[in-house]
């Protein structure tokens, strides 16, 4: 077991041993939990530590040298990442950026998108994903929440049904592995906000209600300007063409 940073990193390369309840020494005298193991599904694995991506392993008393200590299953050829369980809280938020908006027919806000939930399905072969739920941009704010997950993979749906994929995904879906905030932009793309934004970001929110124009309409507002200018570049090349 390796200790870096917020991380339990823990290896077990016996090709053929697992061992149940193994016990290792932590500094951590809280709740771990697993956000990441080379036993899942999307690595060609087993699945059978998945438990731990949903579950909380409690602190034990001291081991190893170390003030406390955790009990893990440790199946043979496996990696596992651990961190302490309040990494995992405050839940996923989701904006569109007004950059996706003009790069994408049909929409002109946030909640012109619904958020589509998807698991994968465990089977062999190609990657197949199952609908497990509908989310919806917030009309005041054009937030998405998701409060209660850490993770999530998603696709969105136009409010005619029309399917988008994320534009940096093999499978075409969008993938989230820690709770924050997260800003699709560009052509689908996603990217996490650091620390600093996620302050100014919910600096503006606080701001925002106070104020009569909702972050929503502002969106609206630049997706159409970044629309416009587009259209405009488009007309000038054309005339630049003729002439």
């Amino acid at each position: 077991a390796v200790e870096r940073g917020e991380c339990l990193i823990v290896f077990n390369f016996h090709p053929t041993n697992s061992y149940s309840d193994y016990r290792i020494g932590s500094k951590w005298n809280e709740p771990l939990r697993t956000v990441l193991d080379s036993d899942e599904g999307r690595f060609g694995g087993f699945r059978r530590l998945e438990w731990g991506h949903g579950n909380s392993f409690p602190p034990g008393d001291g081991w190893m040298e170390r003030n406390h200590s955790v009990q893990v299953y440790m199946p043979a050829r496996t990696v596992q990442v651990f961190v302490p369980e309040r990494h995992l809280s405050g839940g996923i938020r989701i904006i569109v950026d007004p950059s996706y908006i003009a790069n994408t027919p049909s929409i002109t806000c946030a909640t012109d998108l619904n958020l589509v939930r998807v698991e994968e399905k465990a089977l062999d072969g190609p990657k197949a994903y199952d609908e497990v739920g509908e989310h919806f941009f917030s009309a005041a704010d054009g937030v998405l929440r998701l409060p209660q997950l850490s993770e999530v993979s998603f696709a969105l749906k136009r409010n005619d049904g029309i399917t988008l994929k994320c534009a940096s995904e093999f499978d075409g879906y969008w993938h989230i592995y820690f709770p924050g905030v997260y800003v699709i932009t560009g052509i689908g793309c996603i990217r996490a906000m650091a620390p600093w934004e996620i302050e100014k970001f919910d600096k503006e929110l606080s701001e925002a209600k106070k104020s009569p124009r909702s972050p929503a309409n502002v969106a609206k507002e630049e997706a159409a300007a970044a629309m416009k200018a587009a259209a405009d570049k488009e007309a000038k090349e054309k005339e630049e063409k003729a002439a």
